[in-house]
């Protein structure tokens, strides 16, 4: 059984948004209180999170112009983000700490223990400095402005990542929150990191298996070894193919006026929700 939670975002969701969405208990009370009674049911969770005429099969986190936004969002997880709506408060992903040298010269970030990539193999410290590596000697794949304030990158341990900077940085951790670490074992054999599409991603975030994918739709699911997936709650991401808002507008407009044409509500009845609680339009067709 599946059951299919459907909602709509106007516009696009920031990564951080949408990190802290999968992470956080919004989804959580409705997709629990859903499946209560049938516990081998699959919870789905349709998004809208960026517009396209047609969906192409990319997944390559250093491709700004071709990749699909739930590449960022969901496969490949930062060191830590920063939560601006919590006075900058740290979530910690695949690192649980950082401590600046003295001389605010270099930053040591401490890497979490007992991550492992979606294809079973360990996460170290060893693909956090392969992935900054790659971005210092490729500038086409610098797309958080590594090299500018990069100097060099040590892994000291297998938990532990030194940056040695070029200035005096103290706002450096916020400045990599969007770096997209990615596996050593699978990105040294790509010949050109900037054409390779990576139609079947290896990361280490919370949906990273794509079990179907068409030029309508595609179904992003579960990390079979995802590190906090006692915190998800939800299966399978369905992202359907939107070409602009005027669709799923027409559809909220034309649920709003039914709802005016009807003195009298059911009895018992509530308003539609979506999986974080806000009042909806009816559900997109499936593709």
């Amino acid at each position: 059984m599946k059951m299919d939670f459907e909602t709509t975002a106007y516009g696009r969701l920031s990564r951080r948004a949408l990190l802290l969405l999968t992470t956080s208990l919004a989804i959580a009370p409705l997709a629990h209180g859903v499946l209560a009674g049938d516990a081998k049911a699959e919870s789905v969770l349709s998004m809208h999170i960026e517009e396209q005429t047609s969906w192409v099969r990319n997944f390559n986190p250093f491709d700004l112009a071709g990749r699909r936004q739930s590449t960022m969002d969901f496969i490949y997880e930062p060191l830590v983000i920063f939560n601006a709506d919590d006075g900058g408060k740290p979530i910690w992903r695949l690192a649980t700490g950082f401590k600046f040298a003295d001389d605010l010269k270099s930053i040591t970030y401490t890497l979490r223990d007992g991550v492992k990539w979606s294809d079973g193999k360990p996460f170290s410290s060893a693909d956090v400095k392969y992935t900054i590596d790659l971005m210092l000697k490729t500038p086409a794949v610098d797309i958080i402005g590594a090299s500018d304030t990069i100097a060099s990158v040590e892994a000291p341990s297998p938990t532990e990542i030194k940056i040695n900077l070029k200035d005096v940085d103290s706002q450096f951790p916020e400045s990599i929150a969007d770096l997209p670490v990615v596996p050593e074992h699978i990105w040294k054999d790509v010949a050109d990191p900037v054409a390779f599409k990576n139609e079947n991603p290896v990361g280490s975030g919370p949906m990273t298996e794509i079990r179907r994918f068409t030029p309508q739709v595609y179904e992003q699911c579960r990390n079979p070894n995802y590190w906090d997936a006692s915190d998800l709650h939800v299966d399978c991401l369905k992202l359907p193919q939107i070409a602009g808002n005027d669709y799923p507008k027409a559809r909220w407009t034309g649920s709003a006026r039914s709802c005016r044409r009807s003195t009298r509500p059911m009895s018992g009845s509530t308003p539609p929700t979506t999986a974080i609680g806000s009042r909806r339009p009816k559900p997109l067709p499936s593709r």
